[in-house]
């Protein structure tokens, strides 16, 4: 039997949507970043954890954090265009980024900008 992941980035990683939840629960930052300033979100879209990506954005989770480099998860969203095998988080994500404009909850989400890969958001 696995161990439950005691931070939110590793059950990001691990794609654990009820240790997400339980984390969120027990007061856990949606937002806080690990040490290269990537959030809980940008490890469950980078590691294509669809699962994560969901509970982490019914938990509040900012779309439009830029992580040390200056991405936002739609610019890594926008670069899984070459990774196939992220598409399935990568379709959520920017389904749930267009709810977020169109309710109009999202700050400076969506800038015609590039990312530091050069990819457009």
């Amino acid at each position: 039997m696995q161990a439950k992941p005691s931070s939110l980035h590793a059950a990001a990683k691990a794609g654990d949507a009820e240790a997400v939840r339980e984390l969120l629960g027990g007061g856990a930052d949606a937002d806080q970043a690990d040490a290269r300033g990537i959030s809980a979100l940008g490890v469950a879209v980078g590691f294509n954890r669809l699962p994560a990506v969901r509970a982490l954005l019914a938990g509040g989770a900012a779309v439009g954090q830029r992580d040390g480099r200056g991405n936002t998860v739609l610019h890594y969203a926008a670069g899984a265009r070459a990774r196939p095998t992220r598409a399935p988080a990568c379709h959520y994500l920017a389904a749930a980024c267009f709810a977020v404009l169109a309710a109009g909850r999202h700050g400076a989400v969506w800038r015609r900008e590039r990312s530091s890969y050069g990819c457009p958001p």
